[in-house]
């Protein structure tokens, strides 16, 4: 009993605290030279290729709230649920008028079979060049990854919010309508979903 309560104890202590590892990610990001965009800048326009081979440019059209998620890598668990846990919020995200995209580096092959493996419903962009990246300050030229962030664009094509230490919780649906300035109480009056869907939660690992 003893050795368990000890064990219990030592797990605890072990347990990463969030708010000191975001300190340490943006530190670690400013020693690297990654400037993460100010809100109010007027965001770089792209236009990339999708997993389904078409040629979009997100942030032109209607007037809309643009969300960017980018991810280091493909089927890897923590990309997978991240981009899972959008996916159950595609609802909520698409009556605040907000466009979602997740921008990895891939070629669109790569990103289709990532999709379909996890049921991704969230556009996928390929950035293998990590031109994009560099562009909204997640990757230094020459890097083979990106850093992960969400950066929201506002519907005037300025940059809302760019967190580039976002942890992944509960309420990460409800920190980006924040981030927005938007509500995020659902319209049916329920709590926003998190859970992902059966046969799709991805391996432990990060």
């Amino acid at each position: 009993m003893l050795l368990l309560i000890a064990a219990l104890l030592l797990s605890g202590c072990m347990m990463p605290d969030r708010s000191k590892q975001a300190a340490a990610n943006e530190a670690a990001l400013l020693k690297e030279g990654l400037v993460t965009l100010k809100s109010g800048v007027t965001a770089p326009v792209f236009t990339a290729t999708t997993s389904a081979g078409q040629q979009v440019e997100p942030l032109a059209g209607s007037p809309h709230y643009t969300l960017f998620f980018f991810f280091p890598a493909v089927d890897t668990p923590n990309s997978a649920a991240e981009l899972i846990t959008l996916t159950r919020n595609m609802d909520k995200f698409t009556g605040q008028n907000i466009q979602v995209y997740g921008i990895g580096p891939a070629s669109p092959a790569e990103l289709a079979g990532f999709a379909a493996k996890y049921k991704i419903k969230v556009p996928l962009l390929s950035d293998a060049s990590l031109a994009i990246a560099t562009q909204y300050g997640c990757a230094k030229p020459g890097s083979q990854f990106a850093q992960r962030a969400l950066i929201g664009v506002g519907m005037d094509g300025k940059v809302a919010f760019a967190d580039h230490t976002h942890y992944w919780v509960s309420n990460a649906a409800k920190s980006i309508l924040d981030g927005f300035g938007l509500s995020a109480k659902p319209a049916n009056g329920k709590a926003p979903a998190t859970t992902p869907p059966a046969g799709t939660t991805p391996p432990a690992g990060k």
